[in-house]
Formats: C-alpha cells, structure tokens, sequence
C-alpha cells in the first residue's frame, strides 16, 4: 500500500479478487490490510475472481 500523500486519503493498493458479489461489488485480499475487504466501485466493473488488481484512490475505512 502507498500512501503518495501523508495523511491524504488517496492510497494506491494491490488487491487480489476472492468473490465479485455483484457488478459494483468485489471482495479481496489488500496487501498491507488485510483479507476480505469490500471494494466498491461508482460504476460497474467486469473482473474475474483471482485477478490481481492494482487499485488508485480515495481510501474510505467503515468499521461494522
């Protein structure tokens, strides 16, 4: 995880998809944070499981 900008909530994050759970929706495995993180995108994302991804932006934390 890079965080190109010290207290700034943009990060770029290497991610490894484990389920897509619908067309706005991935669960992965971020490097630097842990497994089972829910990703969310604005728009709909056509990604495979098991593909790598390397992820740039605003990094939002919701604790549940």
């Amino acid at each position: 995880m890079l965080q190109p900008i010290s207290a700034s909530s943009r990060s770029i994050v290497s991610a490894s998809v484990i389920e897509k759970e619908d067309d706005y929706t991935l669960i992965c495995d971020i490097e630097g944070l842990g497994r089972n993180i829910v990703v969310e995108f604005e728009e709909k994302v056509n990604v495979e499981t098991g593909t790598s991804l390397r992820l740039k932006g605003n990094l939002k934390v919701e604790l549940k």
